[in-house]
């Protein structure tokens, strides 16, 4: 019973400690932004990159989920996960 009641409450502090040191990004519609291509995660090239990019923001919802388009106006917008 011990061991329950002290599990919850470290799980509680971590909860805390994690929510404290969070950053909320606000994304403005008009915004540039870089990609992140996680495909080249695992590798360690040290001259690779792993931003694509240069996009703009077309429409951001609540959720996180942002509409986005190349600047060039040529390619198809794409949705992706704003985190």
């Amino acid at each position: 019973m011990w061991a329950i009641l002290h599990s919850e409450v470290v799980q509680l502090q971590r909860k805390i400690w994690h929510d404290r040191h969070l950053n909320e990004k606000q994304f403005q519609l008009g915004d540039w932004a870089l990609l992140y291509d996680s495909r080249y995660k695992d590798f360690k090239g040290k001259l690779r990159t792993r931003l694509l990019g240069s996009y703009t923001m077309e429409k951001c919802n609540d959720n996180g989920l942002v509409l986005i388009g190349t600047i060039d106006e040529e390619g198809i917008p794409m949705l992706v996960n704003g985190h």
